[in-house]
């Protein structure tokens, strides 16, 4: 599968995860998309990732969008607003440079008392 077709996969699982997404399932987006972005940065560099994602998409991102491939996949996937992408995005990021991965990102959100807490506490 190339890059484009690859991507356009990933956005669609993404989407349909956030679509019929619960309370306790949220988490479950989000590491999912944790766990987009890692296979992501196994195979293109940032620069390579944003120009697929703006080719693919048709748009330009703006460059706080643009600076993180958590970021990109979230604000390509998730129906929410500006303000709740930059949380779950913050919350996931933090959680990833805490050392948490996909597997175990709900045990960051537990233990820091929630997404919201994850993000900004």
């Amino acid at each position: 599968m190339n890059h484009k077709s690859q991507l356009q996969s990933d956005v669609r699982e993404l989407e349909a995860l956030y679509r019929n997404r619960t309370r306790e399932s949220l988490v479950d987006y989000l590491c999912a998309t944790l766990r987009k972005r890692n296979e992501w940065s196994q195979r293109t560099k940032l620069a390579e990732f944003v120009a697929l994602a703006e080719n693919t998409y048709d748009r330009k991102f703006d460059k706080r969008i643009a600076k993180s491939r958590t970021r990109l996949l979230i604000e390509l996937s998730c129906g929410a607003d500006v303000g709740t992408k930059g949380l779950y995005s913050a919350a996931t990021e933090n959680g990833r440079r805490a050392g948490f991965g996909p597997s175990n990102l709900n045990k960051y959100f537990a233990k820091k008392g929630g997404i919201r807490n994850a993000a900004y506490g």
